[in-house]
């Protein structure tokens, strides 16, 4: 599967991207230190997750729906976009729809090409195709220190939708969990 959108492009994942995420996940964390510094980076065994990439590659179905797509700028692999079920404290989930509410998250990993639009693009590409597979409420969790993220979920029609005051503690600082939720209306 591909998307192009502006700048970027949406793939699946291929062999080749597997150096790039051992690379993100051992050596270049700068990325999971941005997204959730509370939490110490994983050590991983690059092998498993070879295996585990290599398996990923291997099952993957043209025509299934995509809970994952890495973002490529000029043919460079620069980090991925996700889709995952998503409950909040503020948000009571009967089971039975608990399939419908979605959170969407965006990495890119690559440093040099943060803060340069690519992911703003690559949220709004994903957003469109989310919503072309199950059309319901979409939402997005950050931090109040994430400005980067923050900028990005603004400008692509997120509004703040509930604030957890004092959540985290990074540096010794306490920090809030921003949740925005999609507004359709608001998307550029």
């Amino acid at each position: 599967m591909m998307i192009s959108f502006n700048k970027i492009v949406l793939r699946d994942q291929i062999k080749s991207d597997i150096d790039d995420e051992i690379r993100w996940m051992t050596e270049e964390t700068g990325w999971i230190k941005a997204d959730t510094p509370w939490e110490p980076v994983i050590q991983i065994d690059p092998e498993q997750l070879k295996k585990q990439m290599m398996q990923n590659i291997s099952r993957l179905n043209p025509g299934s729906v995509r809970n994952r797509l890495e973002i490529t700028v000029a043919g460079r692999h620069i980090g991925f976009v996700s889709v995952y079920p998503f409950e909040s404290s503020a948000i009571q989930i009967p089971v039975q729809s608990a399939s419908e509410k979605k959170a969407v998250g965006i990495e890119i990993c690559e440093p040099a090409f943060r803060n340069r639009g690519y992911g703003t693009d690559a949220l709004r590409a994903w957003i469109h195709y989310c919503l072309e597979q199950s059309p319901s409420d979409i939402y997005l969790e950050t931090w109040s220190g994430n400005t980067g993220m923050i900028r990005c979920a603004e400008k692509c029609g997120f509004m703040l939708y509930e604030r957890q005051p004092e959540k985290h503690m990074v540096d010794g600082y306490p920090v809030d969990v921003l949740i925005y939720r999609l507004n359709n209306d608001r998307q550029e």
